[in-house]
């Protein structure tokens, strides 16, 4: 993975103090037997085990960082990232700069050599289609030849340069300018026009569930043929799909990824005394009733239980037939006196007990 090396040389240049922040937030890499090298630190630290169990120890701001980088297909400019997420300047500038640091402190994140950042191979996996996108266009084009890359080009108006790699790179060229992607599309036919609208909100197709292999196809949305000529969806083998460069053109030069680094303001409102102890009155009153219920059907007949001590299914189905089973633990627990007194002596009843605590 080439994701390692450049981990390695990242944390062979970290000083004391910033190495064992990066220690101190993904321990299980440290643990014994400890790692004898900076490569096989990095080694363990890009371990997928080792990548989900950091995950949940990340805030929204930081899953919302890393999810934008996935899209952009690492190695990204920082300004192409601040650029997507809206935080190219001011406030939020400070904000993703913050964010990003916390990611490196979990070695999630790293600048390479060049100063583009990285990130974990794992983690960029987390997320089948980040932000709604798909594969950029030349991931999707490994296998078009030359002749259908002169087709696309010569539908959009391009000269077609001399070999495959220059069609290719012309054709990248093209999409990745949303100007004129956007022209393009705005002389489409309605039909092609709404499908590459519609697409490029609502994410990747699903693939079918499954493929009959010399069976037709099924038949095309309206409008997708003058997509697929010009290279605005691509489709080999399942649905057609739109490359990430296309998505972002069409959603417009004010959509960004989602990043909120500032928690929401909870609304409160004030409660008097009165009315605290109005409500504790209500919830008493409603558990004292529920109590009852409970314990006047342990009175006139014992709860079943099993050998091992558990409750029988008979009472747990009783439970959902009128008796909440959170009401009758919640009873049965405090009220355990009571039950070992209409349980009989001796053993039956420490059975009961034991099966009062299984159900706590």
């Amino acid at each position: 993975m080439k994701s390692r090396p450049t981990l390695a040389t990242w944390l062979g240049g970290l000083d004391g103090c910033r190495l064992a922040r990066v220690l101190e937030a993904r321990r299980d890499a440290a643990s014994p037997p400890e790692p004898r090298s900076v490569g096989e630190l990095a080694d363990r630290l890009q371990r997928p085990g080792s990548v989900a169990l950091a995950l949940p120890r990340l805030t929204l701001p930081q899953l919302q960082v890393a999810e934008a980088l996935a899209a952009l297909r690492a190695p990204a400019s920082g300004d192409a990232l601040a650029e997507l997420l809206g935080a190219a300047d001011g406030k939020a500038a400070r904000e993703l700069e913050a964010v990003l640091e916390a990611l490196t402190d979990h070695a999630l994140v790293w600048p390479d050599s060049t100063g583009k950042l990285r990130m974990a191979g794992p983690l960029r996996q987390a997320w089948d289609a980040p932000l709604g996108l798909d594969a950029p266009l030349e991931e999707l084009l490994p296998g078009t030849t030359s002749d259908e890359l002169r087709g696309m080009l010569a539908a959009l108006g391009v000269k077609p340069p001399c070999s495959k790699a220059q069609r290719l790179a012309a054709l990248v060229e093209h999409h990745s300018d949303p100007e004129r992607t956007l022209s393009v599309v705005a002389k489409a036919p309605g039909a092609a026009r709404k499908l590459l609208e519609d697409r490029a909100g609502a994410g990747p197709a699903k693939p079918a569930r499954f493929v009959m292999f010399g069976s037709p196809g099924p038949d095309p949305e309206p409008g997708a043929r003058w997509a697929l000529e010009r290279g605005f969806l691509v489709q080999d083998r399942g649905p057609a799909r739109m490359p990430t460069e296309v998505s972002l053109a069409l959603r417009g030069p004010g959509w960004h990824a989602p990043f909120r680094p500032v928690p929401p303001s909870v609304g409160l409102a004030p409660v008097t005394p009165t009315e605290v102890d109005h409500e504790a009155s209500a919830a008493a009153s409603a558990f004292a009733a529920g109590a009852a219920s409970v314990l006047s059907a342990c009175s006139a007949s014992a709860p079943a239980r099993l050998k091992s001590g558990g409750t029988g299914a008979r009472e747990l189905a009783r439970d959902r037939q009128g008796r909440p089973g959170r009401r009758r633990r919640r009873t049965l627990h405090p009220g355990d006196g009571v039950c070992r007194r209409a349980a009989g002596p001796g053993r039956r009843s420490r059975g009961l007990h034991r099966g009062v605590r299984r159900l706590d």
